[in-house]
């Protein structure tokens, strides 16, 4: 049975000789969370973006997701800006 699903891309940067990686999905099902499976996910992400020479790893989570962010905090993250999107006019017609 799958409980959880992490997924990381990796973004070459114009600044720099080695890819920024992108944690761009992290689920844990409802009723396994709380066990550490979103941090040892995490974890297993962290070491493959290091395997794969990345630099470092960055993620996104909206505004509103108080309990991810506090999550993320307490993995060592740090909340390094503000993210701004522009939505095109197609994307609101979905």
């Amino acid at each position: 049975m799958v409980v959880g699903v992490g997924a990381v891309h990796f973004i070459d940067i114009l600044e720099g000789d080695r890819p920024l990686a992108a944690l761009i999905a992290l689920v844990v099902d409802e009723g396994h969370q709380g066990r550490g499976i979103g941090t040892a996910l995490v974890q297993a992400l962290e070491r493959e973006a290091e395997v794969r020479g990345s630099f470092g790893i960055a993620v996104h989570s909206g505004k509103q997701r108080i309990g991810a962010h506090a999550f993320y905090r307490g993995l060592g993250y740090a909340l390094t800006g503000e993210r701004m999107l522009k939505l095109f006019p197609a994307a609101l017609e979905h």
